[in-house]
């Protein structure tokens, strides 16, 4: 079982961190490449399956996903938003 306060960084540059992850399933639902698995109370990732899309990130309701492709998606929202 992995340590739910550790944060871990699986393929694509996805960061998952445990102290705010509630295993909720939202990523793992969105996930096209199913890198992201629940089994029993924790979240597993699948680092070779990993496709930098950031989804799974966007959608997790407690920010505890968080990766390169999906900063640069909020980045340029709030870019946009400001203009």
């Amino acid at each position: 079982m992995i340590e739910r306060s550790s944060t871990e960084k699986s393929g694509g540059g996805i960061r998952i961190d445990r102290e705010k992850c509630v295993v909720c399933g939202a990523c793992s639902a969105v996930c096209p490449s199913e890198a992201l698995i629940v089994e029993g109370l924790a979240l597993v990732a699948v680092p070779e399956r990993c496709r930098p899309c950031a989804q799974a990130a966007l959608i997790c309701p407690t920010g505890a996903l968080t990766c390169p492709v999906a900063e640069a998606s909020r980045n340029r929202f709030n870019r946009a938003r400001q203009a």
